[in-house]
């Protein structure tokens, strides 16, 4: 039995064994909450949570008219399939002074393309929406078609500051798929922060990080992004160098975050692109980059990327991962450390040259001697090579 204050301000569920009849009471619980605000449900790997439980759900969420915030776990319910997303929706197309919406289906086998076209349909009645979270990572039902279903609604959510979308391991998502994301971005000129997951879709190639990289244009507002395209190994650096043209327009970054690990076609020259385009980037405090396993990158890619660094002196946070790139040497990394003396507001590092055997201890030692100049720097992590 549930007991909850009436005009409890918000509400947290945590329970890993609940089942339908369970839903239903908590259900009944909330229609308790008068003034109810923001409630958070945790129901990760609650195996037995069916539609029927997301239905009762949704029906106690309808005309919660002062809730401006949901957070809603169900990350490996896997009984759950699109006809729960429809359940749920009949409750949240109701909520129109919701703010903040983020939903976790992460290992949900069962949800695809229709899921998405009823959570689409629902969005588009959200209009003081301002913060959505999406995460149906490995929903491998899901495609291209799911994704355009969803994007669709972004053309009219005109209040909407941060995006967060995680689609790993949706293998179906192709160039198409991010073109039209792209398309459906371009109207959303107050989006500050969007954070993109497309880890393991290894369909994905130049074409569509182009395509989706166009949008950043019109998105004169965005403050902060993270493109993650972990083992998209059909990237090359014509990828990244469509990406980062399209980056230079983005004045006001404050955080960037770039991840390409096992894209093990990005060589130097894609670093020279990234170093480029830093130039631009003169408002940035937060920069990490991950090229783990690009094996292309030597000494001259690092000096194409620390020709870049040495030109943002406003950089609090820096993040570089390049875990068996076996062409780093000492030279690199005495490349590496001269940059960075130039970045006078650094405070925080972490670094990664795990398994790169051609530094040796020397190289090591003369990094971190470089590092001794920086006066702001309070946090470092370094991980080099051991010896073989």
């Amino acid at each position: 039995m549930l007991f909850l204050k009436r005009f409890l301000g918000s509400f947290h569920h945590r329970c890993n064994r609940i089942t339908d009849p369970g839903m239903k009471t908590l259900g009944r619980a909330i229609k308790m909450l008068v003034s109810i605000q923001n409630i958070s449900f945790d129901f990760q790997l609650c195996k037995e949570i069916k539609n029927k439980g997301i239905y009762e759900l949704g029906k106690a969420l309808k005309n919660r008219h002062t809730l401006q915030s949901i957070t809603f776990d169900l990350s490996g319910c896997n009984k759950i399939d699109d006809g729960g997303i429809r359940n749920l929706d009949q409750g949240l197309k109701t909520l129109t002074s919701l703010r903040k919406i983020n939903l976790d289906f992460q290992l949900c086998p069962r949800i695809g393309d229709t899921g998405l076209l009823h959570l689409g349909q629902t969005l588009k009645k959200l209009i003081a929406l301002q913060d959505i979270n999406f995460n149906f990572g490995q929903c491998r039902e899901i495609n291209d078609s799911g994704l355009n279903h969803l994007s669709q609604a972004f053309k009219t959510m005109n209040s909407l500051r941060s995006m967060t979308l995680n689609f790993y391991d949706c293998k179906d998502i192709t160039d198409f798929g991010l073109e039209n994301l792209g398309q459906n971005l371009r109207r959303l000129s107050s989006l500050q922060n969007i954070d993109f997951d497309f880890t393991n879709c290894d369909e994905i190639s130049n074409e569509g990080l182009e395509n989706l990289s166009k949008s950043l244009k019109d998105l004169s507002s965005l403050r902060s992004m993270s493109f993650n395209f972990y083992a998209c190994k059909e990237i090359n650096d014509t990828g990244i160098n469509e990406l980062c043209q399209n980056l230079k327009v983005l004045g006001s970054l404050k955080n960037l975050e770039l991840y390409f690990k096992r894209c093990n076609k990005i060589s130097n020259t894609g670093m020279n692109h990234i170093g480029q385009v830093l130039k631009h980037l003169d408002e940035l405090q937060s920069l990490s980059l991950d090229f783990t396993d690009c094996e292309r990158i030597s000494d001259t890619g690092i000096e194409n990327l620390s020709r870049g660094f040495s030109l943002i002196s406003s950089l609090q946070s820096l993040n570089l991962y390049f875990e068996r790139c076996n062409k780093i040497t000492d030279l690199g990394m005495n490349i590496l450390g001269e940059a960075m003396k130039n970045m006078r507001d650094l405070q925080s590092i972490e670094l990664i040259f795990m398994k790169c055997y051609q530094i040796t201890q020397t190289g090591q030692d003369d990094f971190r001697e470089a590092l001794t100049t920086l006066p702001c720097l309070k946090n470092i992590f370094i991980i080099f090579p051991s010896e073989k």
